[in-house]
């Protein structure tokens, strides 16, 4: 349950959220990704990794989640939300 409602939860809060309100102070996708990324590499400070290999993954989930947006048939929450449990799982399996 976990590796599907946290990578939810953080999309909805990282991703989705925090691009919708950055976009609307008209900042550009460079800037959105680096803030987006930073924000969530700083939410994940209380883990034992990397803070740089968070945010390289918060960056990797920020623009996949604007590449869907553009899309005109993507899914953006679903897309990234499949990307970062793939991700989790993948770090589960490393880690055992």
């Amino acid at each position: 349950m976990g590796i599907i409602f946290a990578p939810l939860v953080e999309t909805l809060i990282f991703q989705w959220a925090c691009i919708k309100c950055l976009q609307m102070l008209r900042l550009n996708a460079p800037v959105i990704l680096i803030i987006s990324g930073f924000l969530f590499a700083l939410a994940h400070e209380f883990e034992e990794r990397w803070p740089v290999d968070m945010f390289i993954a918060g960056l990797a989930f920020s623009w996949v989640f604007l590449v869907e947006t553009r899309r005109p048939k993507g899914f953006p929450v679903l897309v990234t939300v499949s990307v970062h449990a793939l991700f989790n799982a993948m770090a589960l399996a490393i880690s055992v």
